[in-house]
């Protein structure tokens, strides 16, 4: 006579009586399906997982995932997206969307806000910093590593985002001046207005009578 082993991916637990199949307890991250005297253990599909000896397996909370080649054996396992942040214990924790612009990498326990003077664009996924984009009237420095937002000088305008890695210089028409003042009147911004443009030309005129 000889001993029946096991199905695969089950064990009797330490000081378990070894009389028959149900001392056979299927392992974490597997589930038992079929009677206690024929089942099998069947691991825990996508982002769930499983205590042992349980006869199904937990999804993990909206907006987390198990990374690929963790262990699905407890709650633990599972991790907020990027994009939302951990609330709450490893055992009861819920997954929060970033708030307003800010962003986070997978398993983060809150956000980081966007540099000054950036923002996320609406519909945008907050999952890094690549996320933010410099704000109209600001141009990016080019480093990903510092990701400065910088305010263009007078007479340049900049559309936002970061695709300018520098500001762009006006062309006479392209910005409203005052008579008595020749300076640009709205820095940066493009203008839009009913108003008549008055050339440097005809400013320079009325400046030197």
């Amino acid at each position: 006579m000889s001993c029946t082993p096991c199905p695969d991916n089950s064990a009797i637990p330490s000081g378990t009586n070894k009389t028959a199949r149900t001392a056979c307890q299927c392992n974490a991250g597997y589930y038992k399906s079929g009677s206690d005297i024929a089942f099998t253990c069947i691991a825990c599909p996508g982002d769930s997982y499983s205590a042992p000896d349980s006869t199904s397996c937990t999804p993990c909370p909206d907006n987390s995932a198990i990374p690929s080649g963790t262990n699905k054996t407890a709650r633990t396992a599972c991790q907020c997206n990027a994009g939302y942040y951990k609330s709450g214990s490893d055992t009861a924790f819920t997954c929060i969307a970033c708030p307003g612009d800010s962003y986070s990498a997978p398993d983060s326990t809150s956000c980081t806000p966007c540099p000054n003077n950036s923002a996320i664009p609406s519909g945008t996924n907050k999952t890094a910093r690549t996320a933010c984009q410099c704000n109209i009237e600001y141009f990016w420095d080019g480093s990903d590593e510092s990701f400065v937002c910088t305010t263009c000088p007078d007479e340049h305008y900049c559309p936002g985002n970061n695709s300018k890695l520098d500001c762009e210089r006006c062309t006479p028409n392209q910005y409203e001046f005052s008579r008595s003042n020749p300076r640009y009147l709205r820095h940066g911004l493009p203008l839009y207005t009913s108003k008549p443009v008055v050339s440097i030309l005809t400013i320079l005129k009325g400046v030197l009578k």
